[in-house]
């Protein structure tokens, strides 16, 4: 009797996503969500997100909602039972949270973080950064979700007049600096920028220098939000606990094996989320706390 228990049990976990009529190499009808703009990192990133999700055995289908009020009125469709995840991070909660869209992590709905990003400093190819830094005025292009924290503090620490420069998406904003719009670009360090061969970072969030890049400390010495970054995780609507579970294993899984996702991760120095110990939906809200927004 226990030992057909155990089969039974066995076979409940590996067809929980999907039903009774699924293959073993099928893990059921999957969503992934994408409510950012074509072009950003976020969007390039639900994109793997889904491809991954294929690889590893789920009937996975993009849900490209175009903003974050589109995909809460979807969460809230009761009607919907379809399992959904998206990648979020404190950044994405606390701006949308600003523009009255509350997304935020909560026991239930929390899957795992899948990698740490910091952010850099870059500027076009060729610049003369010591100049550029010695300007009373300095112009640097940034995506909308970044709060005037981050610029405020920087001035404060520089005693210069950091003028940020707004695009709707990270990919708007590198292309606005290698248009000759602004002096520089911060954004979160992804593999566009630490590959490009227009633009060049010289200064990172990270706390150590690495790749030649010095540290924000380095820059900016007395810059109180130096170490900033984002721990970008993955939200699951629609899930058991059971279902958080296989998804977290399949997500590490993806990110240590699948090539798409270290060439993401390894060229921009992020850490993947199973280097970073156990984190909590508490830390990912006290992680928010620096970005200037309240996401409790």
């Amino acid at each position: 009797m226990k030992q057909i228990t155990k089969i039974l049990v066995a076979f409940l976990v590996a067809f929980s996503f999907s039903g009774v009529g699924a293959s073993a190499n099928d893990k059921g009808s999957l969503k992934v969500a994408i409510y950012s703009k074509e072009g950003g990192n976020a969007w390039m990133q639900g994109q793997m997100l889904h491809e991954s999700m294929l690889e590893a055995g789920y009937k996975s289908e993009v849900l490209a909602t175009g903003n974050c009020l589109n995909l809460a009125k979807y969460l809230g469709n009761a009607d919907e039972k379809t399992p959904t995840i998206f990648l979020h991070s404190e950044l994405s909660m606390g701006s949308k949270i600003a523009k009255g869209c509350r997304i935020v992590p909560e026991e239930e709905n929390f899957v795992a973080v899948a990698f740490k990003r910091v952010l850099a400093m870059c500027a076009p190819v060729g610049a003369d950064v010591n100049a550029i830094l010695s300007k009373d005025e300095i112009t640097v292009a940034v995506t909308n979700s970044f709060p005037d924290t981050i610029f405020t503090e920087m001035s404060k620490a520089s005693g210069k007049n950091i003028k940020r420069v707004t695009y709707k998406s990270s990919g708007s904003a590198f292309k606005g600096l290698v248009a000759g719009d602004t002096d520089l670009l911060y954004t979160g360090l992804t593999k566009r920028e630490a590959t490009s061969k227009v633009v060049t970072c010289f200064a990172t969030t990270n706390d150590k220098q690495f790749g030649g890049m010095k540290t924000m400390k380095d820059v900016f010495p007395k810059y109180k939000l130096a170490q900033l970054h984002n721990l970008w995780y993955i939200y699951g609507h629609n899930m058991t606990a059971e279902q958080r579970e296989q998804m977290k294993t399949d997500l590490f899984n993806l990110i240590a094996n699948n090539k798409g996702w270290q060439a993401f991760i390894v060229p921009s120095k992020m850490v993947p989320g199973y280097e970073l110990g156990p984190i909590t939906v508490s830390d990912l809200i006290e992680n928010g706390k620096p970005w200037g927004y309240d996401i409790k």
